[in-house]
């Protein structure tokens, strides 16, 4: 799996939360906005050295988040650590 797809993942699991939590903008507008924090360019291409158990329970970890912390993050894939 590349570092763009558990990005993705992670980030789409968030803007749903978001989105859950009313804020209003849609989930490919959130992943597309948000995308810059977790990779860019080539560097979402590499392969990545995070396991998918880490991915999922990253997803699971934001899915069970209260709104307010949500709505108030900066940075949406914090549980992912540095690429």
């Amino acid at each position: 799996m590349t570092v763009g797809d558990q990005c993705t993942a992670v980030l789409t699991a968030f803007c749903q939360k978001a989105g859950a939590c009313a804020v209003l903008t849609s989930l490919s507008d959130c992943i597309s906005g948000n995308m810059a924090l977790c990779c860019t360019g080539t560097a979402c291409d590499a392969t990545s050295t995070i396991s998918d158990a880490t991915v999922t329970t990253c997803e699971q970890t934001i899915t069970a988040e209260d709104c307010n912390i949500v709505v108030n993050t900066t940075n949406p894939t914090a549980c992912l650590g540095s690429q």
